[in-house]
Formats: C-alpha cells, sequence, structure tokens
C-alpha cells in the first residue's frame, strides 16, 4: 500500500482548459503528465491509501469491456473512501491521467472524437468532471467504477457484487439514479 496521489488544483485546471491543445496527448502510448508539467510539483500524495496496483482489465471489444470485473476491482482496492473523498475530482483525474492511463486509452480512445465537435467534451467526461452536471461522478473513466461498486456492494449477500451485476447489465438505471432529483 501507498498514498494515493492527486492533482493539484492549479495543474487540473490547466489541463482542462488546454485539453483541445493536448489533443495529440491523449493519444499517447504511454502517461505525459510529468513530461507535460516539467517537475513534481505537478501533483502531491494524499492521506488515502491506495493499493500499489490496481489491476484493471483491458476491454477485449466493443462488447466485452468488463465493467463488472473493473468495478470489482476499483472499489475492492478503494473501498475505504468516504463519499466525500470520492467526489474529489483530483484523485479520479491522476488515476485517469496516470496510474490507470492504459485502462483508459483502451476503454476510452480519444481517436474516435479527433477533430469532431464533441472532442473537448468527451475528454472532459471521461478524464475529468463535467462541472454542474448531475452525473459528473459516473462519466469519469476511472470513478464511475467506484461509484458503482459503492451503490451496489452488498456484504450481506453470497455474492456482494450481484446487484453490481444487475446494474451493469443496464447502465440507463444508473444514469436513472443518479440523475434523480436533478433539473
Amino acid at each position: 500500500m501507498s498514498k494515493a496521489f492527486f492533482l493539484r488544483e492549479a495543474q487540473l485546471e490547466r489541463l482542462r482548459q488546454n485539453i483541445k491543445p493536448n489533443a495529440t496527448r491523449y493519444s499517447a502510448d504511454k502517461p505525459w503528465l510529468a513530461d507535460y508539467f516539467g517537475s513534481d510539483a505537478w501533483h502531491m500524495p494524499s492521506n488515502i491509501e491506495i493499493p500499489d496496483g490496481i489491476d484493471l482489465k483491458l476491454p477485449i471489444s466493443k462488447t466485452e469491456l468488463l465493467d463488472l470485473e473493473n468495478t470489482k476491482a476499483v472499489y475492492l482496492a478503494l473501498k475505504h473512501l468516504t463519499p466525500l473523498q470520492a467526489s474529489d475530482e483530483r484523485i479520479w483525474a491522476y488515476l485517469s491521467h496516470v496510474s490507470l492511463w492504459d485502462y483508459m486509452r483502451k476503454r476510452w480512445p480519444v481517436e474516435q472524437y479527433a477533430g469532431k465537435p464533441r472532442f473537448v467534451e468527451i475528454v472532459q467526461e471521461r478524464y475529468f468532471f463535467m462541472p454542474d452536471r448531475p452525473r459528473a461522478l459516473i462519466r469519469n473513466g476511472i470513478a464511475r467504477l467506484w461509484w458503482y461498486g459503492f451503490t451496489t456492494y452488498d456484504e450481506s449477500w453470497p455474492d456482494p457484487f450481484e446487484l453490481t451485476g444487475v446494474l451493469l447489465k443496464n447502465l440507463d438505471v444508473m444514469q436513472s439514479i443518479s440523475s434523480a432529483g436533478s433539473p
């Protein structure tokens, strides 16, 4: 176990403001933030313990995304998070851009949106949180896995993730639950 890292607020904002100029970087095979920022000052350790590696399965195809397996991996690794901690964009942005980059690249390849009007919005949704959006927590590529686990995991069941499997068979249910009461 080690300490999870956060992006510093100023660097998070800089990234968010420069999605379009960084479009080619989002197609890179390897994480690029260390080169982009040029020093260690772009991130900081948190008080949150995290396993040295969260082993996410890479999607096999467009129909075999392995979201259930990956929800289990993320939630079990981070189930000690409080909802307040899990609402902090800085940790998910770090995981999306650095620690779990390979998963993000395979699960949401940005090349399919390059040059299209929604490119910035798609990157914002998957690698950051969309401000003022009721479903922001379940649009980020990594945070969504934790929140799926948080809302469905039940230790009292023989399979604590049984409800997760049900949820992931129809993601419209989760989106409806997460936006209930929102305009």
